[in-house]
């Protein structure tokens, strides 16, 4: 596939003329001028649909000349979308590929301007207007982007998904150059990508910044530097692919890690014992609003996630250590406050806690916790360095008894079975834990994914593996890519009944399956790192991409080429050292 509007915008219902049909897909040319309309105006006859062209997702002014310079004929989420014909009114329903679209303005002319909703599967799709008197329909192109954060590539992957079945991903890069990307957050109607980067170095209390704070405050303990980082702005419905519109330097309370943003715009970017709250009115107005500490300096301490609740101005933040999940009010963002916490479990020396995900309404989330790689990869593999050469399994409690007083520790290895999902709700203002659903204690987890159909997918890998004792021969290369050959059990992805706690093995394999998110169709796509054969054998690579399990595999880096050095990839792999966040638009 190409950047070229893909075939199949002849089939349309309705329309029958080339000269008609070559309007649709292109725009045709003409003036935009926005106007106001009376919400009163009631049409007479059925609409007919005359032009259709895409205007990119950047803010419109409110009435006036409107400019087109964005305009590709491919319809992505987010984008405006100038709708031009006969008895359109403020109240005609539109809809897109099923997906119903806002109406939020009108034309000089008879036109209306409509916002792409998110959902729809890619490809030649159908826009539907009914005005309550008849109904008119023409097919647009549409499409999506799966992007991902590569701090160690020092860019923002980005490819995009179009055509019929929506279940390939474009091989054609829309890569974006910037230099340790690492946290993602996609703006509610999806037309922006905010992203930020790993600490680029250190600021001084008395340097300025864009970000005020102030030496003497809680907020600012001496054992937390601030460290520089990089907000940019991408603006995803360009013309010609993804443009970044807008870069703002960060003077951050410690290292990021992780960034949430709000249903009205608020960005919440998470240090290990603080949150700062950002303005987002637009993709080129960011404005740093104000800091919230919720743990004391030197404490031992980590918020790794957020999830925003109820009428979205209410944001759970999760702890990794402590097991909280604390409760934050952002009605004035510029002086968020903590209203309450839940408690998930005890504290412990190690993280357990890793991972939020929404639940089936407003007022309910998903907390996934137990043993992980994700948080205490490393340090857990210092621990086992020992048992390492001596073992085949990673089972926590056998390695503590071998490594004893190392950094696992005895809090490594709780009594109760801390690998599981807990449902928690929002009621009177409080948080709840309403269901705990126990997991597989021989996996290590890494994210949970919603599929919003009764289910959620949990991503993880399997503590035993069969690949520790191998060494920098040829015949441990062999063993390596006969595994791969005969997918042998190391990555997991389970599929677990929000309702029964049943679970089934989605996918498994030598691969890493790190990252999901899920695509309009309800298939996966995840942020897949496998070993793969070089072009002279038995060279071998250690590659990360987008795969749609089963369908496609998108390689987006080789990330490691270690000719005879099995062991040194193989202990890249398990664990990594570098993980790669994913998202889909």
């Amino acid at each position: 596939m190409n950047r070229a509007v893909p075939d199949g915008l002849s089939t349309y219902v309705g329309i029958g003329a080339l000269g008609l049909a070559l309007c649709v897909a292109t725009g045709c040319g003409g003036t935009l001028l926005r106007v106001n309309q009376p919400d009163s105006l009631r049409p007479e006859h059925p609409p007919r649909i005359e032009r259709v062209q895409d205007l990119g997702g950047l803010p419109l002014p409110s009435l006036g000349p409107i400019s087109a310079e964005h305009s590709d004929g491919i319809y992505t989420p987010g984008e405006w979308i100038a709708l031009q014909g006969q008895n359109l009114t403020l109240q005609t329903r539109v809809s897109i590929g099923g997906q119903p679209a806002q109406v939020l303005g009108a034309l000089q002319g008879g036109g209306l301007l409509v916002r792409m909703p998110r959902g729809v599967v890619p490809g030649t799709q159908p826009l539907s207007v009914d005005n309550g008197v008849g109904a008119a329909q023409v097919g647009i192109a549409t499409a999506i982007y799966a992007y991902g954060g590569d701090a160690q590539g020092g860019a923002v992957r980005i490819r995009r998904l179009s055509g019929q079945p929506d279940s390939y991903v474009d091989s054609s890069s829309f890569d974006l150059a910037f230099p340790l990307a690492r946290f993602l957050a996609l703006s509610p109607d999806g037309a922006t990508l905010f992203v930020l980067q790993e600490p680029t170095g250190e600021l001084a209390a008395s340097q300025p910044s864009s970000l005020t704070v102030d030496p003497a405050s809680p907020a600012n303990p001496s054992s937390d530097k601030l460290r520089v980082s990089e907000l940019v702005s991408i603006h995803l419905g360009a013309k010609g692919g993804p443009q970044v519109v807008h870069r703002l330097p960060l003077a951050l309370q410690g290292k990021p890690t992780g960034m949430q943003i709000g249903p009205f715009g608020q960005l919440v970017v998470l240090q290990a014992r603080q949150l700062t709250v950002i303005e987002t009115s637009g993709p080129g107005h960011i404005r740093p609003l104000s800091q919230l500490p919720l743990a004391a300096p030197n404490e031992e301490r980590e918020l790794i996630d957020a999830e925003f609740l109820g009428d979205g101005q209410l944001v759970a933040v999760l702890e990794a250590y402590t097991n909280q999940l604390h409760l934050i009010d952002v009605h004035q963002p510029s002086q968020p406050q903590r209203i309450g916490a839940v408690t998930l479990s005890q504290a412990f020396e190690q993280p357990y806690s890793i991972d939020l995900a929404p639940g089936d309404d407003r007022e309910s989330l998903w907390v996934l916790q137990g043993p992980n790689l994700r948080l205490a990869g490393k340090r857990l593999l210092d621990g086992l360095s020992g048992a390492w050469r001596d073992t085949k399994a990673l089972e926590l409690r056998a390695a503590g008894q071998t490594i004893g007083q190392t950094a696992v520790g005895a809090a490594m290895l709780p009594k109760e079975n801390l690998t599981r999902l807990e449902l928690i709700r929002l009621s009177g203002g409080a948080l709840s834990v309403v269901k705990s659903v126990p997991l597989p204690p021989d996996v290590f987890p890494f994210f949970v994914q919603p599929d919003y159909r009764g289910s959620l997918f949990v991503s993880g890998i399997h503590r035993k593996n069969q690949f520790t004792d191998l060494d920098a021969s040829l015949d441990g290369v062999l063993r390596i890519l006969g595994a791969v050959k005969n997918t042998a059990q190391l990555g997991v992805v389970l599929k677990v009944g929000a309702e029964t706690g049943a679970i089934s093995t989605e996918l498994q394999g030598v691969a890493m399956y790190y990252d999901l998110a899920l695509l309009p169709s309800g298939h996966l796509l995840t942020s897949t790192v496998r070993l793969g054969a070089g072009y002279i054998p038995p060279r071998v690579t250690l590659d990360w991409g987008f795969e749609v399990p089963g369908l496609s595999f998108v390689k987006l880096r080789e990330m490691a080429n270690t000719a005879l050095k099995i062991t040194d990839a193989v202990q890249r792999l398990l664990p990594p050292y570098r993980y790669e966040r994913i998202g889909v638009q």
